[in-house]
Formats: C-alpha cells, structure tokens, sequence
C-alpha cells in the first residue's frame, strides 16, 4: 500500500499559469530572534485602478520542515488566490469520485 498525496506548490504553479501571474516565488527568511520562515509571494498583475504590481506573501515558521512550510504557505496562497479569480479545485480522490458517480 502507499499514499499519493497532491502539493499545494504544483497546484499554485498551475493557477498561476492559468490567471497569467507575473511571477511567484519562495521565500525563506530568519526573524530578529532567529526563527526561520518560509513562504510563497505571489506578485499580482496590475491592474487600471491600481498600476503597480502587488506583491503577497504568505509566511509559515518551519516546524516540520521547510517543503511543509512551503507546502502550508502554497495552501494560503491558492485560497486567496481563489478568492480573487473565483476558480474550483477539483478534487480526484476516490472518495470524490464516488460521490460524483451517486
């Protein structure tokens, strides 16, 4: 038996690629008391009301371990990301098919 799980980094490349983002990048970065942070900034496309570009960043602290850190922070982005261009992650699991077939 093995697990498949799906990453929130590839799902946020793809939506990137589809809302035609500028660019999105890790991040990592320690705090003034040593803490080490991880993350994804997306830059935004401008937009007519607001002409510069518009950069998010979305910060974990590392607990276990940085690829979870930037997984935790892929999560936050596609949500707001979501918010934004109202797209739907379609969910493949067998339980999700199953429920399709009823």
């Amino acid at each position: 038996m093995f697990v498949v799980s799906a990453s929130y980094v590839s799902l946020l490349q793809a939506v990137a690629t589809r809302c035609c983002l500028p660019y999105i990048s890790t991040i990592c970065e320690y705090t003034p008391d040593g803490t080490l942070l991880c993350g994804i900034e997306p830059e935004l496309p401008t937009i007519i009301s607001f002409p510069y570009s518009q950069r998010r960043f979305f910060l974990t602290s590392v607990q276990l371990g940085q690829s979870m850190s930037f997984e935790e922070a892929a999560f936050h982005a596609v949500c707001y990301l979501q918010s934004i261009y109202g797209f739907v992650v379609m969910d493949y699991s067998f339980q999700g098919l199953l429920q399709y077939e009823r």
